[in-house]
């Protein structure tokens, strides 16, 4: 072959490239690692893989079907890279003897993953105690705050929202700290509306991590606005610093 072909043949070999990538790929997978149920407060603890290429945030949803009960229950929303694995947590209130069967879907980068259904085993119920009131409850752009004062030590509380529009993401929220009867303490929970509806219904349970006391609070979704919402805003703040220096 002349010199000046080979000369050719090596420029156009140069002035190729070649791109070899992964194709990507949205994929996950849920197991469930942790189920009890403590006097009707059913607990959830989940593990999803993000398996895929591609990162999104993550959250599971709960659907409780017992006889006389239904309810749903959203986790908290994570971030997850490819091949991390995130843990959702959840609680679902039932007032059944009976065994509850709960389907858990995760909803993930506009995909939504259903797995086998979760049978939790029921039980006696021990009568329960009324200790928690709910009060000052505020709604904002994207969370809700409330106040709540327990009359009897207790361990933990867990707050769960019910009764608000269908299509709504409601977290829940837990206040893990030891509190002493006679105290309270704030609680925040982050919602997502479809469509954000003024006036609409929300009732939130508190309920002892045992599942011994609980109390119950009826809202009305108005969100603040304009100068009162920065003076509210003010308020929980300084509420809440006199609380950590008490």
């Amino acid at each position: 072959m002349p010199l000046l072909s080979l000369l050719l043949l090596a420029a156009a070999a140069s002035a190729l490239s070649v791109e070899v990538g992964v194709a990507e790929k949205l994929e996950g997978s849920l197991k469930t690692i942790q189920t009890s149920n403590s006097n009707g407060l059913i607990k959830v603890v989940s593990e999803f893989y993000n398996s895929g290429s591609i990162g999104y945030t993550a959250r599971e949803r709960l659907e409780l079907n017992a006889t006389g009960h239904g309810q749903t229950a959203w986790s908290s929303l994570a971030a997850l890279v490819p091949g991390q694995r995130g843990t959702f947590e959840a609680y679902l209130y039932s007032n059944t003897t009976e065994d509850a069967e709960i389907i858990p879907r995760v909803y993930f980068a506009n995909e939504i993953l259903a797995a086998d259904p979760i049978v939790v085993r029921g039980g006696t119920l021990m009568s329960r105690e009324p200790a928690f009131e709910l009060y000052d409850f505020r709604a904002y752009d994207d969370m809700v705050r409330l106040d709540i004062r327990s009359s009897k030590d207790v361990g933990g509380i867990v707050l769960i929202p019910e009764g608000y529009p269908p299509g709504w993401v409601f977290e829940q929220a837990r206040i893990s700290s030891h509190m002493k009867a006679g105290r309270d303490a704030e609680a925040r929970m982050g919602y997502h509306p479809d469509i954000f509806s003024e006036g609409a219904q929300l009732k939130i349970m508190a309920v002892s991590e045992d599942g011994r006391y609980y109390g119950e609070g009826a809202f009305v979704m108005r969100r603040e606005a304009g100068l009162s919402m920065y003076i509210n805003l003010f308020i929980d703040g300084m509420k809440n610093f006199f609380r950590s220096a008490a």
